[in-house]
């Protein structure tokens, strides 16, 4: 046997094996990377006022999916486009996650009217709204502490499972107890309009909104986010039924800090 031969075989073994465990602990990366990252949670994508094939086009990219729970009709939204999505944009959610959608539609609809007396004002904002309603004013008065007294439309109790026409406005009239007669303000600068609205009417507030000289079309108060509220965000004592006064933009810059 040549001895002088060893050096370089065990230098090219080395060489060998310093190689494979780098190719070894590499490929092992890269496995665990795209372990980790399917089940890495995506970003919901902002579906409001998109006709449904766009609105599929997006989820497609997001790696979610699409759900239309109920239709609705109302005259700020396109015929046949998204009215409202749960969860909303923004949302951080799991991929493959359905995302319902109420979808405008061509023309009014007859929906059986339901029965939210005595139930809590966010029960009854949401299945109002699940329906396709939409809530207007809230109103109270002395009585059980947010509890639904009387659902009203244009001025008039509406009974419960009768035909009203999808996209209608529901005002409730709503008990409130003096010890517990105030709220504190939710957030709500960032949001759409719809979004917004219904997450003040369950913290049991009063809605007014407005557009800046930016929103000029109905496509532009589809597109409209929240950029001032007044209350702000985290006010406390605020009496329930109080109005919180929304100022819209489809200008983000102008988003108050």
């Amino acid at each position: 046997m040549d001895t002088s031969k060893l050096p370089k075989t065990l230098i090219r073994n080395v060489i060998a094996i310093v190689v494979f465990l780098i190719v070894g602990v590499t490929a092992l990366s890269v496995s665990l990377s795209l372990i980790t990252r399917h089940g890495r949670s995506v970003e919901v994508p902002d579906m409001v006022g998109l006709q449904i094939e766009d609105a599929e086009r997006l989820a497609k990219e997001a790696h979610v999916r699409l759900e239309i729970e109920d239709s609705t009709f109302v005259s700020v939204v396109d015929r046949g486009a998204v009215f409202m999505q749960d969860p909303a944009a923004g949302s951080q959610v799991k991929k493959g996650r359905h995302i319902r959608l109420i979808v405008n539609t061509m023309a009014p609809r007859k929906v059986r009217m339901p029965d939210v007396t005595d139930c809590p004002v966010r029960q009854a904002v949401s299945d109002l709204t699940s329906k396709g309603f939409r809530v207007g004013r809230l109103y109270y008065e002395p009585g059980f502490d947010d509890r639904v007294t009387a659902q009203l439309k244009d001025g008039r109790p509406v009974k419960p499972g009768s035909t009203v026409d999808s996209g209608s406005v529901i005002d409730l009239k709503v008990g409130f107890n003096s010890q517990y007669s105030t709220v504190t303000v939710p957030g709500v600068v960032g949001k759409k309009s719809a979004q917004a609205t219904r997450e003040l009417q369950e913290h049991s507030l009063n809605v007014k909104v407005s557009y800046d000289n930016s929103v000029l079309t109905r496509e532009d108060k589809v597109k409209a986010v929240v950029v001032k509220q007044s209350p702000s965000a985290g006010a406390k004592g605020v009496s329930k039924g109080s109005f919180v006064s929304l100022t819209l933009s489809v200008d983000p810059e102008k988003i108050s800090k």
